[in-house]
């Protein structure tokens, strides 16, 4: 049980990291346009 909510965690964290790169990635687009 434990392991599986580290799994979730980490998942959860993969995926707020993800977003934020994409959100930077878009800001610097509009900034370059």
């Amino acid at each position: 049980m434990t392991s599986l909510w580290a799994m979730r965690y980490a998942l959860q964290i993969m995926v707020s990291i993800f977003q934020l790169e994409l959100l930077s990635y878009r800001i610097g687009d509009c900034r370059v346009v």
